[in-house]
């Protein structure tokens, strides 16, 4: 879980920096109603992986 967090924050940080100005919607859309598909998308990239 801990480590989910950590790769939606890592992905937003670059999304930050290629995207200065859209940070701050992106996150507001993240927290708001796109946190469960992003965690769905990294959980399952994760699963892949191993």
């Amino acid at each position: 879980m801990i480590g989910t967090l950590l790769a939606i924050l890592f992905a937003l940080k670059v999304i930050g920096i290629l995207h200065c100005g859209w940070l701050p919607l992106i996150i507001a859309g993240v927290c708001y109603e796109g946190l469960r598909f992003w965690v769905c998308i990294i959980k399952a990239m994760l699963e892949t992986s191993d």
